[in-house]
């Protein structure tokens, strides 16, 4: 360390030697030359422990850093999806939930409410990994609604699809009509008041469809489902020339939802929680441990 310090110091006080006057070292020249001495010194010194330290991590670093989980659920008919949307957002926006997990066993339901699932699951899948395991089934609005995930999982058993829109109407005939209590028949007489012929189309009181109104419905619910298919279309990377073959109402195993492309793996719960696992660590670059929580709507 001695003769390391004098290479520092040496060409400090060698100018000190050209003086006229007798050789008096002034203090703030080797206080100078001491401590560039010192820094040269210890700097590469410094430098190896930063590398030393990045290259091999402290055992601090290689412990598993601990990510919560919030574990939901899609279940039934979907009808009122409000309270659920909100859980979503709120899963979103808290800062402690790294990642969420959906369980899923629904056949589908309203066109809207699914949409608006499907919307916060977006949001949410933007910023936090969203991992889906499909219990029975994940039909029509159902598959609608978490079509964003990052993962989704299925079983070889569970019911995947069914892509389309249908909607149903009743008309009843008041002369086939039958009163449950007394039994009489065609005793029920219902008047409608309309402002327009479209504002009673679908009640079950009004004038059967004519041909022309019912070509307009069905005008429609092909524009929904076109709408459908190119939202799967985009999230699952599918094109849309093939919906004839993904679509169309059509419902599939799981083996033949992961050949089309409709999910990601073959698996149940243990399999979302690995995944779930696996996309963390990959976001982090180190192990974790995952803290799982059930919410509620």
């Amino acid at each position: 360390m001695k003769k390391k310090c004098l290479l520092f110091i040496a060409p400090l006080l060698l100018p000190l030697y050209n003086q006229p006057h007798s050789w008096q070292p002034r203090k703030t020249t080797l206080a100078v030359a001491a401590i560039s001495g010192i820094v040269g010194y210890y700097t590469p010194v410094l430098i190896k422990k930063a590398q030393d330290y990045l290259t091999h991590p402290s055992i601090e670093q290689l412990q598993p850093k601990e990510q919560i989980i919030a574990e939901l659920s899609l279940t039934g008919f979907i009808n009122d999806a409000s309270k659920l949307a909100r859980t979503l957002h709120y899963c979103l926006k808290e800062d402690t939930i790294n990642g969420v997990i959906v369980h899923v066993n629904s056949g589908g339901g309203n066109g809207g409410s699914s949409d608006l699932i499907r919307q916060e699951i977006t949001h949410l899948a933007q910023h936090k990994p969203v991992v889906v395991y499909i219990e029975n089934g994940c039909c029509s609005g159902a598959y609608l609604s978490v079509v964003p995930a990052t993962t989704i999982i299925a079983t070889d058993a569970s019911a995947i699809g069914s892509i389309g829109i249908y909607t149903k109407y009743e008309k009843l005939h008041p002369e086939k009509y039958v009163d449950r209590h007394t039994g009489e028949k065609g005793s029920k007489k219902v008047t409608l008041l309309e402002t327009h012929r479209r504002k009673t189309l679908l009640d079950p009181y009004s004038e059967d469809l004519t041909t022309q109104e019912q070509e307009e419905l069905q005008e429609n619910l092909m524009k929904a489902y076109t709408w459908f298919c190119k939202i799967v279309a985009q999230y699952r990377h599918l094109s849309i020339k093939d919906a004839n073959i993904w679509g169309e109402g059509n419902i599939f195993t799981g083996q033949e939802a992961l050949e089309l492309g409709l999910i990601n793996q073959i698996g149940g719960y243990s399999t979302a929680v690995q995944e779930m696992q696996k996309l963390l660590e990959e976001k982090e670059k180190k192990a974790v441990k995952l803290e799982i929580k059930e919410i509620k709507p």
